[in-house]
């Protein structure tokens, strides 16, 4: 098992507690996404106060009662069911903008068209200026909590007195809706308040964490120095021992020289990567393709014996972002097999990843999601590399290629020996 194949098996079983940070914002996700469900579903318990209101009218006034009402009602539902579904500043921004007309026309027809003891008081006259209060946090922070609810309590109150002034009625506001406006506004305080303080009461945590990941990156250390020999020695003196009559030809000789350079200079980083060349980069892209076979994922690796000797951090570049192909093709494709082709041209170092699955639209993948955008498409860009990524019905492929003035050049390609070709 070489040092890249280590280090996923040894990140995939450790386990860490979640940052306090982390955990923060995903109260706070949590707070606000509740906020909106309320906020939708008595948007959606109106309609059955609405017919309840035309049925005490009667069938002179009510049917039309109902028909206003839900004209002024249905806009605001819908653009809270979208700020639910995908909460953005700018759906927050609709909500608010159209909460304001909706409740002005609404608080305007119940004025208008009804009793108070018809419209069970300000209970029904507020409903949509109470969802307001409730449009929750757009970024998961506290200050940004703090904010929409102050903007959707104002909103709100905008609306109903536009709404009264429209047909000159007093302006009566209920002090509940501040209640709940100022209570949610408090919840999010308290969340800010209570991580802030926690900081320094829990001084044990970073501590732990930091002993586990140097205990980890110890044993990976031992594992990574293993492999550089393994890789390269071993493989030599395994061609050495099936050389006919012990003869080492020239050709032999240079790829034990290179191995002991090798060895010589490697280096082994705390992250358990072992190799300051890119003789390794067959090896660990064969190890690399073995591990997702362990995963249900075949892999066929060809064009090992043709890789030019690169610098380290263009063939670590290299291994993971085909790594992050390869778990794309594993987690989201449906196919059961993948191919990684490695070419070489005068100018450049080209590896393919192609599998035959669903496929997916690169343009539509979303932005947050940093599988293709960095772990892909970022980490060759940064050497002066490109990604082609070309996807449909049939499969998708991915061509990465690093420029070899960047990946640096200069070694004869390894031959194909044992363990190379597919895994």
């Amino acid at each position: 098992m070489t040092a890249l194949s280590s280090v996923q098996g040894a990140a995939s079983s450790l386990s860490l507690p979640p940052p306090r940070d982390v955990t923060a914002s995903s109260l706070i996700r949590g707070l606000a996404t509740a906020e909106r469900i309320i906020g939708v579903a008595s948007l959606g318990l109106s309609f059955g106060l609405v017919l309840d209101l035309a049925a005490r009218q009667g069938a002179d006034d009510g049917p039309l009662t109902g028909v206003l009402l839900t004209l002024w009602l249905a806009p605001l539902l819908i653009v809270a069911v979208a700020h639910l579904l995908r909460p953005r500043a700018l759906s927050g921004a609709a909500v608010l903008a159209i909460g304001v007309l909706s409740t002005a026309g609404w608080a305007a027809t119940i004025l208008t068209r009804s009793t108070p003891e018809e419209s069970h008081g300000s209970f029904l006259l507020e409903t949509t200026a109470w969802t307001l209060a409730l449009i929750g946090a757009v970024q998961p922070t506290a200050r940004s909590g703090v904010l929409w609810s102050a903007l959707g309590l104002l909103a709100g109150t905008a609306g109903l007195v536009l709404g009264s002034l429209v047909v000159g009625a007093p302006v009566t506001l209920s002090p509940d809706r501040f209640v709940d406006g100022g209570i949610v506004i408090i919840a999010y305080l308290v969340v800010a308040l209570g991580w802030r303080r926690t900081r320094g009461r829990l001084p044990a945590l970073p501590q732990v964490e930091r002993a586990t990941r140097e205990a980890h990156a110890r044993r990976l250390r031992e594992r990574a120095a293993a492999a550089v020999v393994h890789d390269t020695l071993l493989s030599s003196l395994t061609l050495v021992a099936r050389a006919p009559e012990g003869v080492v030809d020239a050709r032999l000789e240079r790829l034990i020289r290179r191995d002991l350079r090798v060895v010589g200079t490697a280096e082994v980083t705390a992250a358990g990567t072992a190799s300051t060349s890119s003789d390794l980069l067959p090896l660990r892209l064969v190890e690399l393709a073995d591990g997702f076979r362990w995963r249900g994922l075949r892999v066929d690796v060809s064009g090992v014996d043709a890789v030019p000797e690169l610098e380290r951090q263009a063939a670590e570049a290299l291994v993971e972002a085909v790594a992050a192909a390869l778990d794309n093709v594993s987690r989201h494709s449906g196919s059961a097999s993948a191919e990684v082709t490695i070419g070489t041209s005068e100018r450049a170092v080209t590896v393919m990843v192609v599998d035959t699955g669903r496929g997916f639209d690169p343009e539509g993948v979303d932005v947050e999601r940093m599988g293709v955008r960095e772990s892909i498409v970022g980490r060759i860009e940064r050497l002066g590399g490109r990604v082609r990524i070309f996807s449909g019905g049939t499969g998708t492929t991915v061509v990465l290629s690093l420029p070899l003035a960047t990946a640096g050049s200069g070694a004869e390609p390894r031959p194909a020996g044992p363990g190379g070709g597919s895994a």
